[in-house]
């Protein structure tokens, strides 16, 4: 089973999600790519998808996003958006990579990153928040942060990260104060996420990378190289 790491609220199944209003996404998923090297090395992100022919192609800006109905196999559903991400060490020497997905802090319980299942990825204890300019607009987003414990040669690439991102089943949208917002049935009333609709959701990915040589093991090498996040804004 595929790693959540994002906490989903009750999921209310589709019936109950009805019974309260008409769904009507019309947000985008996006992304913005960086990478971030120290010493000799070059790395290369990737963001792929499959075609309909069952091949990886560049991933697909500008899909709808829309709450998955099939809340048993999410990545099964038509509303899922599949988003692969890997890195490659295109450099001559060999590197170690952290990689940090960020998404918009008022959604974490709206949206889910649906993780591969690779041990060697390890996710950090710890998450933090920035504000990013996007579409001319102050978002804060909440980074997660991944370290890939295996060294990469060249040529080499990881596992994938990230396969794929969705809208949780039990979201709804109604009006609050007379603007409309994304929001969940708890049972007794519903819980409002503070987040303008009218802007695209975007789901940030950037990469770091450093040299290997001289190092025990990629935590202690990154933490040294890059004893912070990156700035998204960058």
């Amino acid at each position: 089973m595929k790693k959540k790491i994002l906490i989903i609220c009750a999921v209310v199944l589709l019936l109950g999600i009805l019974s309260y209003g008409t769904l009507a996404y019309f947000h985008d998923t996006d992304t913005v790519t960086n990478t971030f090297t120290v010493g000799n090395v070059k790395i290369t992100q990737t963001e792929q998808q499959h075609d309909e022919n069952g091949q990886l192609v560049a991933f697909q800006q500008d899909q709808t996003l829309l709450p998955v109905v099939n809340v048993n196999d999410p990545s099964s559903d038509e509303n899922y958006v599949e988003k692969i991400v890997t890195v490659s060490s295109t450099g001559n020497n060999p590197a170690y990579v952290r990689t940090h997905i960020a998404v918009p802090t008022a959604l974490v319980d709206v949206l889910t990153l649906d993780l591969s299942d690779s041990a060697n990825w390890v996710q950090e204890a710890a998450t933090t928040t920035q504000d990013v300019q996007i579409d001319g607009k102050t978002v804060n987003v909440t980074v997660f942060s991944y370290t890939y414990t295996q060294e990469l040669a060249k040529g080499e690439t990881t596992d994938a990260l990230l396969e794929g991102v969705y809208m949780n089943a039990n979201v709804d949208m109604k009006e609050q104060n007379g603007e409309p917002k994304f929001c969940t049935w708890n049972g007794t009333s519903f819980d409002f996420y503070d987040y303008d609709v009218s802007q695209k959701v975007y789901v940030l990915v950037a990469t770091q990378g450093v040299q290997s040589q001289g190092f025990a093991d990629a935590a202690s090498a990154l933490d040294a190289a890059f004893p912070n996040v990156p700035d998204f804004n960058a």
